[in-house]
């Protein structure tokens, strides 16, 4: 039988790993991003960057990092292999992207099963616009929300 405090060091060291993991996912985000995001612009070259950049998402649960991280990674490593600019993607560029994100998870490519959703993309990327004050199409538009009536 485990001691109260067995386990809260157990929940402890658990939320230590998961906040580690989603700083890593974090900045890694930050560095695709660093030159479209005027925060993070602002930041670079200062001497407590990485304290600012982990004080940015300290707000936010574990589980809402990492849940939106990598969906929003993967949004942007999408565009990248398209060889699209991130600073002027355009609302047919991000449909695209987001309709082939749906597509993929509705296939058997057992390296795309991140349990997630086109909808779900939709919410990370508007957690990541607002809060890093990305250039983006609108995303709250009537063509992205068709998209996500099509999983319906």
């Amino acid at each position: 039988m485990h001691s109260p405090s067995s386990n809260f060091t157990t929940n402890a060291a658990k939320a230590s790993h998961n906040r580690s993991k989603a700083l890593v996912l974090w900045l890694q985000l930050c560095t695709i991003v660093s030159h479209i995001s005027p925060h993070l612009v602002e930041l670079q070259g200062y001497p407590c960057e990485t304290l600012m950049l982990q004080k940015m998402i300290e707000p936010f649960a574990d589980t809402t990092l990492l849940k939106y991280l990598p969906q929003v990674l993967q949004f942007f490593q999408a565009a990248l292999d398209q060889l699209l600019c991130l600073a002027s993607l355009t609302m047919p560029q991000v449909i695209e992207i987001l309709w082939n994100y749906h597509d993929r998870l509705h296939s058997d490519d057992p390296e795309f099963k991140t349990g997630s959703s086109a909808l779900s993309c939709i919410k990370a990327l508007r957690w990541c616009v607002k809060l890093l004050q990305l250039p983006f199409p609108d995303l709250y538009s009537g063509p992205i929300s068709a998209l996500t009536f099509a999983e319906h």
